[in-house]
């Protein structure tokens, strides 16, 4: 499934597994993307459900630099 955080709306999605497939439910709490020509950050706070019960509260940070030339060797 794919996950998609949209503040103010709630996603649904298809979570496959071994055993069967679980239909998830996100609610995005906030998101702060701060991105420039030279990278920057983007952060993510969530809930996630199954079956309207909350199963976790999460938080992704994310960082992007850009490249080097000393990266490139």
């Amino acid at each position: 499934g794919r996950m998609v955080f949209n503040l103010g709306k709630k996603h649904s999605f298809l979570y496959g597994t071994p055993y069967g497939t679980l239909a998830l439910g996100i609610n995005t709490n906030s998101i702060d993307v701060r991105l420039d020509e030279r990278g920057g950050s983007v952060e993510l706070a969530y809930d996630l459900d199954f079956e309207n019960a909350l199963l976790s509260r999460n938080r992704i940070s994310i960082t992007i630099k850009e490249k080097t030339e000393k990266e490139n060797i």
